[in-house]
């Protein structure tokens, strides 16, 4: 049953917020026994998963972000800016407003609402793991805290910026920022030594 209510979650936004009530009372009743454990583990993995990928634009940012650091660490220092760019110009042209076909504004349309299920399934996966947690089932929450930070560490070397999400999630364990440096340093420290061995 928690299966198939956390099915429907994931895959259908309008009956998700009716599927989240049963889902966290049985997982509440039952959060004692080892397969809802072993579920809600599964369960979480697939929602940080599902929060990696719908990440909007996420090729462009992530195509912007490395250029952004391939810039940073170019040592040619012929690249340097000697002069600063000219003013815009007073009278800037400005393009004549174009109108859409039809097929145009329903492609927009269809766009935005794309854009608009995106951020509210964005938005449920967050709710649903801030609901776990909350049945503070230490064995799961310690697992979870280890899943958000790697996934959390990815999603900044991707894309240059820490989800809000992850940092909501986070919040559990104190700032997320501190958090997440902590865990940084912790990786960094591991690999010197590991280096120097």
């Amino acid at each position: 049953m928690v299966d198939l209510l956390a099915k429907v979650y994931l895959n259908d936004h309008c009956y998700a917020s009716a599927a989240a009530v049963p889902f966290i009372q049985v997982c509440t009743k039952f959060h004692h026994e080892d397969a809802i454990h072993e579920f809600l583990l599964k369960f979480v993995t697939i929602c940080i998963s599902m929060l990696m990928t719908m990440e909007k634009n996420g090729e462009e940012i992530q195509r912007k972000y490395a250029e952004q650091k391939a810039l940073e660490n170019d040592p040619d220092p012929k690249k340097k800016l000697l002069a600063l760019p000219a003013p815009p110009s007073k009278k800037a042209a400005v393009p004549a407003k174009t109108r859409l076909t039809k097929d145009q504004k329903i492609a927009k349309q269809k766009e935005e609402n794309n854009d608009v299920l995106r951020r509210l399934r964005k938005a449920q996966v967050v709710e649903i793991i801030l609901k776990i947690q909350n049945l503070r089932v230490t064995e799961v929450n310690d697992q979870m805290r280890d899943m958000l930070l790697t996934t959390g560490k990815r999603f900044k070397e991707l894309y240059g910026y820490f989800n809000k999400g992850y940092q909501a999630m986070l919040k559990w364990w104190g700032d997320p920022e501190q958090v997440m440096g902590a865990y940084i340093r912790a990786i960094e420290e591991r690999e010197q030594r590991e280096r120097e061995e």
